[in-house]
C-alpha cells in the first residue's frame, strides 16, 4: 500500500527557515506555513527593539533556543513579558489587548529570563488557569511559545501567579496586590507627556496629547487624528486611553 505524500512549508524567507528547521531538528515536526509563520512572527515581535534575529551568521542557532528543551521545559507557568508603560492598562483592563500585541504570546520562564531581559516586567501566569479563562481562545503551543493570534486575553488574580521588575539582572515586585483582584503599581507617579500617541479603549480612536495641565487634577487636551479634539482630567485618563508605543 502507497503512503500518500504530505507536502512540508519550504519557508523561502530565511528566519521562518530557521524556525522550521530548528521545531523539525528538535522536536521533530514539520510546522504548517501558519505555525511556522506564526512562531516567527511571534519571536520577531518579541526581539523587535534590536538586530537579534537579522544576523544571519546566528539566526539557526538563535531560533533554536526557543525550541531547546531546556528552554522550553514546564510550561504550567508561563511568562507574558511587557513595559511599565502597558502594565496599567493590562491590570485595569484585567486583558491583554491584541491591537497593542501582533500576536500575544506567553513564553517559559527561561526563554523569559535568558532571552527577553530587554523587558522590565514580567507578568508569571498559571497556564491552566489563563486558558480556563480563556476557553474562547485558541492558544497555540509551539517550543517554549504559547501563542493567541488576534485574540484578546483576559488575566486576572487567579491566573496572575506574580508580576516582577527586572532591572540591571536584578528582580523586585512590580504591583503590590492590596485586596483581593485589585493591584497597585509599585511606582512614585504616573508619566504622560505632550505628543505621546493614544488610543481610545472603546472606539479605537487614535490621537496625540496636545497639553497637559499642572496639578494632579489637571486637563488632558488631545488632538485626535480625524482632527477633533477632547478633554479629559488625569485622574480619568487612564480609564478611557491607552498611551501607545513608538
Amino acid at each position: 500500500m502507497q503512503k500518500e505524500a504530505i507536502a512540508v512549508f519550504n519557508p523561502q524567507d530565511p528566519w521562518e527557515r530557521a524556525v522550521q528547521e530548528a521545531s523539525h531538528e528538535i522536536d521533530g515536526e514539520w510546522l504548517s506555513s501558519y505555525e511556522c509563520r506564526l512562531a516567527s512572527r511571534a519571536i520577531s515581535y518579541l526581539k523587535c527593539f534590536d538586530d537579534w534575529i537579522d544576523d544571519k551568521k546566528l539566526m539557526n542557532q538563535r531560533a533554536k533556543y526557543f525550541f531547546a528543551p531546556h528552554m522550553s521545559i514546564n510550561k504550567e507557568q508561563m511568562v507574558f513579558v511587557t513595559h511599565n508603560l502597558f502594565l496599567r492598562d493590562i491590570l485595569e483592563n484585567g486583558e491583554i489587548n491584541a491591537y497593542l500585541y501582533s500576536p500575544i504570546t506567553f513564553v517559559t520562564r527561561p526563554i523569559a529570563y535568558y532571552l527577553l531581559r530587554e523587558y522590565p516586567i514580567h507578568v508569571h501566569v498559571e497556564s491552566n488557569l489563563l486558558k480556563g479563562e480563556n476557553s474562547d481562545v485558541n492558544f497555540i503551543e509551539l517550543g517554549g511559545l504559547m501563542i493567541a493570534d488576534y485574540e484578546n486575553v483576559s488575566v486576572t488574580s487567579e491566573s496572575i501567579l506574580d508580576i516582577v521588575q527586572r532591572s540591571n539582572n536584578l528582580q523586585k515586585a512590580a504591583v503590590t496586590e492590596i485586596d483581593r483582584g485589585i493591584f497597585k503599581i509599585d511606582e512614585d507617579e504616573r508619566q504622560i507627556f505632550p505628543d505621546d500617541r493614544i488610543l481610545h479603549k472603546i472606539d479605537k480612536s487614535e490621537g496625540q496629547i496636545s497639553f497637559i495641565g499642572p496639578g494632579e487634577e489637571g486637563t488632558v487636551e488631545i488632538k485626535m487624528n480625524d482632527g477633533s479634539e477632547r478633554a479629559i482630567g488625569k485622574l480619568d485618563f487612564d480609564s478611557e486611553y491607552i498611551i501607545m508605543a513608538g
